[in-house]
């Protein structure tokens, strides 16, 4: 994480292509739990649900999904982040994977 992006407070586009080239889900938890434990005075400048759904997305089409048992297994995979999103996050989610 370049810490020192966090204090430039960065534009949307450069912030979440940093954020979603570091992210992976061993460290997912970590750093999303850091981004909202960050000071005020530290604007990030995207929702970390939304840093949660883009990542997800991205996340579930990186598996290279061949067919139905592939795709269902990618499903299961991210459902267990569900719980971390907000309702529309969640609604973002399944209508940028299922209905893409």
């Amino acid at each position: 994480l370049d810490y020192k992006l966090l204090v430039e407070q960065p534009s949307v586009e450069r912030f979440t292509s940093h954020i979603l080239g570091i992210i992976k889900p061993e460290n997912v938890g970590l750093l999303t739990k850091f981004l909202r434990t960050l000071p005020p005075a530290f604007k990030i400048p995207v929702s970390v649900n939304s840093l949660y759904t883009m990542w997800l997305t991205r996340y579930f089409f990186s598996e290279g999904i061949t067919g139905d048992k592939k795709w269902m297994q990618a499903w299961r995979q991210c459902a267990s982040y569900f719980t971390k999103l907000a309702k529309e996050e969640l609604v973002k989610l399944v209508a940028a994977t299922c209905f893409s």
